[in-house]
């Protein structure tokens, strides 16, 4: 007689294990095949792109702009734009009081704030000359929706406003993201005054006065959103670590467009001498020295700088004062 093996497996182990193969294959797989799976909505693009389109074309808000005080020539054709609407219209008898009775612009803005709405933008005609001379020059931005066209007995230049209003429409090539502060609930704000040879000129400034006219209106509409400190320092025995180069042509002392940088660097690390978490801007006036004056800042295509002065995103801005 043969000997059957003693260490067969049964019959039903084999049927167990290709159940188990069975479930695995039939179900396991298309279940972790679901459940891994990344899903991918199609996007349609081709719609999208139409979308921007058809938003910049039909939700423009047009801002009403008003001339008042300009007298009306046939010459003056302002077309209206899908940005502005050009109305001409004669002031109001409180406008002109105030604009008669003011010692100075900032009194009249000061004013007309509280007359002027503020869904729109007024553009004033200003008849006085004496306003013309202290401002040296022809527009001044107001604070509450306010344009002021200083009279200096010519006919208006309507080319410049509506210049100036074109920097106000939107651009599609808009790099505003590299000027943005970063957020923060306060930022410091610090006005230096560099005097490299205090021995050769006592230089003071009044900058009680300038904070009060100048910077306070301004900020005071953007306390709703953040803190701002002020601050004020005169810093003596500064100089730029640049050497000015001499133009016989034009008898200044030329500071090159790509020597900008190194202007702001010897200064930076004296900047700070209060301790705070918030972000700065930092605001210096620089009183070039009696060698290296009369200094002037040049474009990089070497005209000069009209407000010989320059300004960095996120950091502040500089600007040179010429000694007589």
């Amino acid at each position: 007689m043969d000997a059957k093996p003693k260490n067969e497996p049964p019959s039903w182990s084999l049927w167990t294990s290709l159940s188990y193969a069975m479930v695995m294959v039939l179900i396991g797989i298309p279940l972790w095949w679901k459940t891994t799976t990344v899903q991918r909505a199609p996007l349609p693009y081709q719609e999208m792109l139409m979308l921007h389109e058809f938003l910049t074309n039909n939700f423009r808000i047009q801002v009403d702009v008003h001339f008042k005080g300009f007298s009306i020539t046939e010459d003056v054709a302002l077309e209206n734009t899908a940005y502005f609407k050009y109305n001409f219209i004669p002031m109001a008898d409180s406008e002109k009081e105030v604009m008669k009775k003011s010692k100075d612009l900032y009194e009249v803005d000061k004013s007309l704030c509280s007359l002027s709405p503020r869904n729109e933008l007024n553009i004033y005609y200003v008849d006085r000359v004496e306003f013309r001379k202290e401002y040296g020059q022809r527009i001044v931005v107001g604070n509450c929706n306010s344009i002021y066209y200083l009279s200096n007995s010519a006919p208006p230049n309507f080319e410049i406003i509506t210049s100036i209003l074109n920097n106000f429409k939107p651009s599609s090539n808009d790099n505003s993201s590299e000027l943005n502060l970063p957020l923060s609930i306060g930022y410091d704000v610090l006005l230096s005054l560099l005097v490299p040879e205090p021995e050769v000129f006592d230089v003071t400034w009044k900058i009680q006065y300038g904070i009060k006219k100048y910077i306070e209106p301004m900020l005071q509409k953007l306390n709703n959103f953040a803190e701002f400190n002020i601050r004020s320092q005169i810093l003596y025995y500064i100089r730029l670590n640049v050497r000015p180069k001499f133009n016989k042509d034009t008898g200044n002392y030329e500071v090159s467009y790509d020597q900008l940088p190194i202007v702001i660097n010897p200064v930076e690390s004296k900047l700070t001498s209060f301790v705070s978490q918030n972000p700065a801007l930092n605001f210096l006036v620089y009183v070039a020295p009696c060698s290296s004056s009369p200094m002037q800042i040049m474009e990089e295509d070497g005209s000069f700088i009209d407000s010989n002065g320059f300004f960095v995103p996120q950091w502040g801005g500089k600007t040179m004062l010429i000694q007589s």
